[in-house]
């Protein structure tokens, strides 16, 4: 019940083959948003969302846009969350794939 909704520009896109190397175990290649991890699957569940949610545009942007920067393989909402427009709009001109799903975060994660 994964649903693909943005940054589908590069749908062959992969992990650092140094990530990948250096991995112990596939929980290496996943990180919670609460500390943005170069090289993993980003999780955002309902406490990120809300991060996320800033009172003021110019912190909305500026949070998504730390995310985005450090370019994650695929990002993943969790929690049947809905994700804001901006990372939406950033996903797709930087081609993260970008996918959402109701199941819980912590399920994403395992």
């Amino acid at each position: 019940h994964w649903e693909w909704i943005a940054g589908h520009g590069n749908p062959e896109r992969h992990f650092a083959e140094s990530a990948v190397r250096d991995a112990r175990s596939a929980a290496d290649l996943v990180g919670y948003l609460n500390y943005i991890h170069p090289n993993r699957v980003q999780i955002v569940g309902a406490r990120e969302i809300a991060y996320l949610n800033a009172p003021s545009p110019e912190v909305v942007e500026r949070r998504i846009s730390r995310i985005v920067t450090v370019e994650p393989p695929v990002l993943i909402v969790a929690d049947a969350q809905v994700p804001p427009p901006k990372l939406l709009q950033l996903c797709d001109r930087a081609e993260i794939p970008l996918f959402t799903t109701g199941e819980p975060a912590g399920h994403v994660i395992d």
